[in-house]
Order: C-alpha cells, then sequence, then structure tokens
C-alpha cells in the first residue's frame, strides 16, 4: 500500500472530535441569533458527523475560538471580576451607608423626643 494510502486511511486529527462534542458538562443556555454562513458551517458539521448536533458543535467552535485567543479572554475576564468586586464593594459601601444614616436619624430622633 503506498504511503498516500495509509495518510487517506488515517482519521483526520480535529479538534472537533465527536467523542468530545457534548461531553462536558453544560450549566447555562445561550440563544443566539447567526448569519446564514455560520448556520451553513453548523450544518455541515452535523451533517458529516463530526458533531450530533448544531448545539454541539456551536459550542466546540465557541470553545476553539477561546483556546485560540485564551490570553486575550483570561485578560477579559480577569477584568471583568476585578469590575464585578469593585461593583459589589460599592454596593456594600452604598447600603451600609444608607444603614448608618437610618441610624443617626433614628437616634436624632430618639434623641429630640427626650
Amino acid at each position: 500500500m503506498s504511503k498516500k494510502i495509509k495518510k487517506i486511511k488515517k482519521k483526520p486529527k480535529t479538534t472537533l472530535d465527536r467523542m468530545k462534542l457534548g461531553q462536558e458538562k453544560k450549566t447555562e443556555s445561550l440563544v443566539a441569533r447567526i448569519d446564514d454562513k455560520t448556520s451553513n458551517l453548523l450544518d455541515a458539521i452535523v451533517a458529516l458527523d463530526i458533531a450530533p448536533s448544531r448545539s454541539s458543535a456551536a459550542v466546540t467552535l465557541i470553545s476553539e475560538a477561546f483556546e485560540k485567543n485564551k490570553e486575550k479572554y483570561l485578560k477579559i475576564l480577569e477584568s471583568y471580576e476585578a469590575l464585578k468586586a469593585a461593583k459589589e464593594k460599592l454596593k456594600t459601601n452604598f447600603y451600609e451607608s444608607i444603614k448608618e444614616t437610618e441610624e443617626e436619624e433614628s437616634e436624632e430622633k430618639s434623641d429630640n423626643e427626650e
């Protein structure tokens, strides 16, 4: 058998491995509008039995995009977490301030009544 034929008989290596698709635990749901080109790509992936469903194919494509630009997305996630923490701190400070103001007003009211 020639080398060329052996190469063709080998299973193609792809990150869209059917064994991996849809196996990760998913906890979030997303509804998104996609263009015709993306829709056709998802249909092709399913038709070729690369993925069991359009959903699994979409998850894998999104995951691959993340892995390809991992450093960039990790910086975005880091900034997001810092922003979330700052907002939470701001909310806490705001509510503590309101509580202190209410307590001061209550004390003043009690003092005035005496």
